[in-house]
């Protein structure tokens, strides 16, 4: 068994292994390394972005039958595919762009109040939010979804 990691804190909306996004290909080429007959099992554990811990990192693990170079091989192989589509994870957020359209819609419409729905489990996404709203005469609702 091998174990290889990453330096990758992933936002968490880009990790489903099914219908697209990084972890469907990352997935089939699991798979693919294991019909080979080189590994028995490969995993990989990605880390939500949100558990910025010491030492923690997106993992990829594969195990072989008595050949650890192997494993070595197809985890780092893996890895690498992993560093190389890294920003096939990021999520997008609001931006500077973004915040300036609502912050001219508020001085042209002050009395209006602004819905905003997020889905977001980026501090930074929901501060700005928060920061947008504070001085608005009308204030801000918020719907944060959290979906497990």
């Amino acid at each position: 068994m091998r174990v290889r990691k990453v330096p990758l804190l992933a936002g968490c909306q880009n990790q489903r292994t099914k219908g697209h996004g990084p972890l469907v290909d990352l997935h089939a080429k699991a798979r693919a390394r294991e019909a080979t007959g080189e590994v028995l099992a490969v995993s990989y554990f990605p880390v939500q972005h949100g558990l910025d811990i010491s030492g923690s990192s997106f993992g990829v693990v594969a195990v072989s039958d008595g050949d650890p170079e192997a494993a070595d091989r197809v985890a780092l192989e893996l890895a690498r595919d992993v560093w190389d589509h890294r920003h096939a994870f990021d999520v997008p957020t609001l931006t500077p762009e973004t915040v300036d359209v609502l912050t001219a819609l508020r001085r042209e419409a002050p009395t209006a109040g602004f819905v905003l729905l997020s889905f977001s489990y980026e501090a930074r996404a929901v501060n700005g939010l928060r920061e947008f709203s504070k001085h608005s005469v009308a204030g801000c609702a918020y719907l944060l979804k959290h979906t497990v």
